[in-house]
This record gives structure tokens, C-alpha cells and sequence, in this order.
């Protein structure tokens, strides 16, 4: 289970500075030609550290996470329950492996990881915000920026702010950003109240 850190959490992801400064821009056509320049990105390879927070509580790791359409591979370093866990999810479900020797079999990477961990992520969200895209199962309030990348994005419960990206073959793909959760049940120990990622290496394929 979860060990308690202290103040790690907030220096994770160092540099991951406010939108106040960036750009706003109103015009929907910047908007939507960004969104469609990534909208086919679904092959990738990333490595980056990854931080998640419950109260007093949380964790902190490495990430390497390679995605082919439906087929992911993720693995996780660090205090995530064990040294490494590792989960393969494709179209008829998801087993997570760890060093301890424990194996879990779900539907999916979220189910896998809550029962191993015990922690409530946006797992499927992360499918789209990775790449700086909206979720595409539910509404979402969106704010861009001139160059028509997401500044913040208000989806599903969760509220995401991106503050860094980068170009990766042609494409303008964010490395650093936290979800923060708009409401967290003060009765739940699992539910995770922020998530940061900083990826220090794109690659899509």
C-alpha cells in the first residue's frame, strides 16, 4: 500500500510553472487546427516522472509508458506499491506485474492499477491529455493559447494545466502538467486529489 512522502510531491516536477503569463487566445480556428495536428497521435513512447497526491499522502516514480492504438505498455519506478510494476492492456484486457510477484487481471490499466495500488486515476483521460487533447467520452470547458495548444482543460472532474511544450517530429506536445480533482471525497484514502508529469523524452511513432 501507500507510504506517506514529504513535500516531494511539490518538487517533483520542478519548473512546472503557472499559465498566467501565456497568451490566451479566443479564436476557435487556431484552436481546432492544433487539435486536429494531434488528434491522430496514438503511437508513442514516453519516459518522465510522475507524481500523484492524496492529502498527506502520495507517491512518486519514474514512467515509461509506449502506446500502439489499443495495445499500452506501462511501467512504473519508484514507491508505487513496489521497485516496478508493470502493465500490458490491450483489447481483451490488462495484467499488471510487479517485483513482489504479484499478478492482477482486469479490463483495464485503471482497474489493474487500483487494485494493486489502491489509488483512483483518470487513467482513460490520460489517453487524450497526454497528448494535449481533450478526453473524447465527455464534455470539457477548454482555454488555448495563441498558438492554439491547451492552457487548461476542465473535463470529467479533473481540472488539467498544462504549462509546457515542446516540438516531437512536427508535432507540439505538452511535457509538464497537473490534474488537479475539483472535488475529492473527504471519506476516501484512494481518490487521488493532483497528478503531476513532467516527460522528459517524446517519441511518436
Amino acid at each position: 500500500m501507500l507510504r506517506p512522502i514529504i513535500l516531494a510531491i511539490s518538487i517533483v516536477v520542478s519548473g512546472c510553472s503557472t499559465t498566467d503569463t501565456v497568451k490566451q487566445s479566443t479564436n476557435f480556428s487556431v484552436y481546432e487546427n492544433h487539435a486536429l495536428s494531434v488528434a491522430s497521435v496514438d503511437q508513442w513512447e514516453i519516459k518522465g516522472r510522475i507524481s500523484v497526491r492524496r492529502g498527506t499522502k502520495g507517491e512518486i516514480g519514474r514512467l515509461f509508458w509506449k502506446r500502439d492504438g489499443d495495445a499500452h505498455k506501462m511501467e512504473l519506478y519508484g514507491s508505487f506499491g513496489s521497485r516496478r510494476i508493470r502493465i500490458l492492456q490491450d483489447s481483451e484486457g490488462a495484467v499488471l506485474k510487479d517485483t513482489e510477484g504479484k499478478t492482477v487481471v482486469g479490463a483495464s490499466i485503471k482497474e489493474v492499477l487500483e487494485e494493486r495500488t489502491g489509488w483512483m486515476l483518470p487513467v482513460h483521460e490520460l489517453f487524450d491529455w497526454v497528448a494535449g487533447r481533450p478526453y473524447t467520452g465527455s464534455p470539457s470547458v477548454k482555454t488555448w493559447d495563441i498558438n492554439g495548444r491547451l492552457i487548461i482543460l476542465d473535463q470529467a472532474g479533473w481540472t488539467v494545466a498544462f504549462s509546457k511544450y515542446q516540438e516531437f517530429d512536427s508535432f507540439a506536445l505538452p511535457t509538464q502538467f497537473r490534474i488537479t480533482a475539483n472535488h475529492v471525497n473527504a471519506d476516501s484514502d484512494s481518490q487521488a486529489s493532483e497528478i503531476r508529469l513532467a516527460i522528459s523524452d517524446w517519441g511518436v511513432q
